[in-house]
């Protein structure tokens, strides 16, 4: 018996006794310790004290393990033992195939013996050996606890029940390889049609639930919460809140159509304020919304059908590949960048100002090269210079206050 495994020493020398519980005897399964002081500097005195509180504490845990086992737990134990037994024979089967006649007359002979009493399934299993028999089940179990002679029986008792019917089912599982499906088959069953899907599920009942849970979980900021209500609330109009599972790829091209119709800014424009959406839509000559918005709405859309597809509310996503086309920039209306060249001619004229047409009150601020340029006080293309005025210091001015408000288009980052 090693006392100083047992015991440690605070910063002041005094000698503490440190019993470890095992993870089997803690609620949690966890490893811990109880830690007591033993009052003392002195080895001797500790050591004499740790080794009575040693004995005292493997008494106290030796005593749980010979504690019968609870039933329920047992069954529960024989129960996963041989779910995992006949998990694993279906996947051997089903990688290798229908097992030998040999394997087969196997297990009906352990059928026949567990049918029987104890003694001759155990004979027959296991070869006599109940030792062995209960220990190869407590090690893949887990079972650390000491088996008290009823734990025993009723283990045993269970194991030849449960075997049995394992044998029953190995056997069946394997028959079903001898049999072939030579009607015609079915037709095909879309992949979410086993799923329930109530007519009274019309599209703005879904919707409200789809709002809901995203909330719920607050999985978007106010702005994208207030587009997708809307989105969704457009949809139920123009679909005339149909139940969700009737809405077709005809309807989605249908609403598409739709979309492309509508008068932009319709809840604030004077013009559409007030009116129901086919009123709306029956309007001429009003500004409609750029790609980039009809792209906002299909793209809330195809989310929604998304998740009602995985809820089991819908079988299609209906929505999927019907966003907007939109075609590429056109370069000839991008601003050309400054060459080189040019911003070595404003910048030699904003800081070194050789020919003295940049003003005093210019030179100690120093604005912006791009904001010079745009105030027209450098032509760059001509590599000129002009002095500047005061109609042109006030619009530099004027500009680098907006500046500080609205990103940079080149950096992104506000100057």
């Amino acid at each position: 018996m090693r006392h100083a495994a047992y015991l440690s020493t605070s910063r002041h020398g005094i000698f503490y006794f440190r019993l470890p519980i095992p993870s089997h005897l803690h609620p949690n399964r966890k490893s811990s310790d109880v830690k007591m002081s033993l009052a003392t500097r002195c080895p001797r005195v500790a050591a004499r004290l740790s080794r009575q509180l040693i004995i005292a504490g493997q008494s106290l845990l030796a005593r749980p393990t010979v504690k019968a086992m609870k039933y329920p737990d047992i069954r529960q134990h024989v129960q996963n033992h041989f779910r995992d037994r006949l998990d694993k024979f279906k996947i051997g089967v089903a990688e290798a195939g229908p097992i030998s006649d040999d394997r087969e007359d196997g297990l009906r002979a352990l059928i026949r013996a567990a049918e029987g009493n104890q003694t001759t399934f155990i004979d027959h299993a296991y070869i006599d050996d109940e030792d062995r028999l209960l220990r190869e089940f407590c090690d893949q179990q887990g079972i650390t606890a000491k088996l008290t002679s009823e734990d025993r029986r009723l283990i045993l008792r269970d194991f030849q029940k449960a075997y049995l019917q394992h044998a029953k089912a190995a056997l069946d599982h394997n028959a079903s390889y001898s049999r072939f499906e030579l009607e015609d088959a079915p037709s095909v069953i879309h992949r979410n049609a086993a799923m329930p899907l109530l007519a009274a599920d019309r599209l703005d009942e879904v919707a409200g639930r789809h709002i809901a849970e995203g909330k719920r979980a607050n999985l978007w900021v106010a702005k994208t919460l207030t587009e997708k209500s809307d989105a969704l609330n457009l949809l139920a109009q123009l679909t005339k809140n149909k139940p969700i599972r009737d809405i077709t790829k005809a309807d989605a091209r249908s609403v598409k159509s739709a979309l492309q119709k509508l008068p932009k800014n319709r809840n604030k424009s004077p013009a559409t304020k007030g009116l129901s959406l086919d009123e709306m839509l029956a309007l001429e000559k009003l500004p409609i919304n750029s790609i980039r918005t009809l792209n906002g709405y299909v793209s809330h859309f195809q989310t929604f059908f998304k998740w009602a597809v995985e809820q089991g509310y819908a079988t299609d996503n209906v929505f999927e590949g019907m966003r907007f086309r939109m075609a590429k920039r056109d370069k000839s209306i991008q601003r050309d960048a400054f060459t080189s060249a040019q911003l070595k001619v404003m910048f030699m004229h904003l800081t070194e100002n050789p020919d003295g047409l940049v003003g005093a009150t210019a030179a100690i601020d120093r604005p912006p090269t791009g904001e010079v340029c745009a105030a027209g006080c450098i032509d760059t293309h001509k590599q000129k210079c002009v002095r500047l005025s005061e109609a042109n210091l006030q619009t530099i001015y004027q500009r680098r206050k907006l500046r500080r408000m609205i990103p940079n288009n080149r950096t992104g980052k506000a100057t």
